[in-house]
């Protein structure tokens, strides 16, 4: 992890608990676009930030599901764990 950034991890999964592969993870106004970042195989997301306390508002959007919205403050590392429902 890069010096002076904190790190933000989660998991996405189904609504019986299985891990989602290949949910958009997208922060701040806009949609998905082909740069942003996706869950793995194991619906494990990271994205470092800034050390500055500031609110984001993170999206998660897979094709088939609700899509999940979420906004964070980020005061330190943490851990987010997403559930999506089917559509």
């Amino acid at each position: 992890m890069p010096e002076g950034h904190w790190r933000w991890t989660g998991q996405v999964f189904d609504e019986i608990g299985t891990p989602l592969a290949g949910v958009c993870v997208h922060i701040g106004p806009g949609e998905c676009r082909f740069n942003s970042i996706r869950t793995d195989e194991t619906g494990k997301w990271v994205i470092d930030f800034p050390q500055v306390d500031v609110q984001y508002d993170f999206h998660f959007v897979k094709e088939g599901y609700q899509r999940v919205d979420v906004s964070i403050r980020t005061q330190g590392p943490g851990e987010l764990p997403i559930r999506m429902i089917r559509a």
